[in-house]
Parts: structure tokens; sequence; C-alpha cells
């Protein structure tokens, strides 16, 4: 994460960038994706999860380069 005192709270109205990394078909394809945090996910049985610009929700945990833009 960004910074080890920033709360997952902290980031909703924040523009981020990052990059995502999903298997398909046993192949890795890593997407940069970018945008404001629109969404907040936050579940006792499960990590938070983020959503930009309103669209598809990832786990903190799966994200890699994570920026404050």
């Amino acid at each position: 994460m960004a910074a080890a005192h920033t709360t997952v709270l902290e980031l909703l109205g924040k523009q981020v960038s990052f990059v995502y990394t999903i298997d398909i078909s046993s192949i890795a394809h890593s997407l940069d994706c970018s945008g404001v945090i629109t969404n907040i996910v936050i579940s006792l049985n499960d990590e938070p999860q983020i959503s930009i610009d309103d669209g598809d929700f990832y786990k903190l945990s799966e994200l890699s380069d994570f920026k404050l833009v």
C-alpha cells in the first residue's frame, strides 16, 4: 500500500494507479489501472476491496505498484 499508516477509508475519493495481474488459461496478464476510488468494501470475513470509477472491484492484496497520483 502507499504508506503503512494509510487506512483503506482514507483512500476513498483519491486518484490512484496500480497493476493488477490475472491468470487466464494459466497465462498471467497484467493490467495497468488508474482512476478515482469510488467504492470500498469492508468485510468481517475477507480483506478490503476497492473499485475505481464505479467499475470492477479489486482485493488490495492482489495489487502491485500501488500509488497515489
